[in-house]
């Protein structure tokens, strides 16, 4: 057992949570990330977030937004985080091969609401996460309506080369720019990403699309 970073509750170990039938793939992200993330925090102070693909939109797994000094949120583990407005859903989406990504952009291009539309925009779409390849990151700057005063930077988390979740760093956007953010930050998420695919590959934890 283990305490979770985010809630304090008790939360079973990699290994031992490997034997349960009910073990599903995406979980090894609180057990292996954990650690890892609150040494993170002690150097970047601002909060981050570890997500997965969960359908339609990417999901909290783990988070020091609770411990960060800097957190404007307490409660984040669960929450839904919308594909095209945020630095995690832009990201996987960029890092993703294309025979997972289209079909998920084309379910979304069908919802009439506002916040997919940028899935019915394909040279729009295509210009930002081919900037998002380039730079090595995904970004939000103020881009999402319902956290309009927050900034966000993201990195891919793979395993045997598949995106299998994403790390951000999460900032009140008038601290700083997206490039002040990636300056100050980047080579610090990069090496926490690399640190939990060491680790999986060492528990010889693998992940199989669902």
């Amino acid at each position: 057992m283990r305490r979770s970073l985010s809630d304090d509750s008790f939360r079973l170990t990699m290994k031992v949570r490997q034997l349960s039938e009910g073990f599903r793939d995406e979980h090894w992200i609180s057990a292996l990330a954990t650690p890892l993330l609150g040494e993170l925090l002690r150097e970047v102070i601002w909060p981050t977030d570890l997500t997965t693909l969960d359908v339609d939109a990417m999901v909290v797994r783990e988070t020091t937004h609770r411990f960060s000094r800097l957190s404007f949120h307490r409660s984040m583990v669960g929450r839904r985080l919308p594909l095209l407005l945020t630095a995690s859903g832009l990201t996987w989406l960029a890092f993703s091969p294309e025979h997972e990504r289209q079909p998920i952009i084309e379910m979304l291009a069908t919802r009439p609401e506002e916040e997919y539309q940028l899935a019915r925009e394909p040279e729009k779409l295509h210009a930002i996460l081919e900037k998002t390849r380039k730079n090595g990151y995904g970004s939000n700057f103020q881009g999402w309506q319902l956290e309009q005063k927050i900034a966000s930077i993201a990195v891919p988390v793979r395993s045997q080369e598949r995106v299998i979740g994403c790390l951000n760093l999460v900032y009140i956007a008038k601290a700083m720019t997206i490039e002040q953010a990636a300056e100050k930050h980047l080579a610090a998420l990069l090496r926490v990403t690399r640190q939990i695919e060491e680790r999986m590959e060492e528990e010889e934890i693998f992940y199989e699309h669902r």
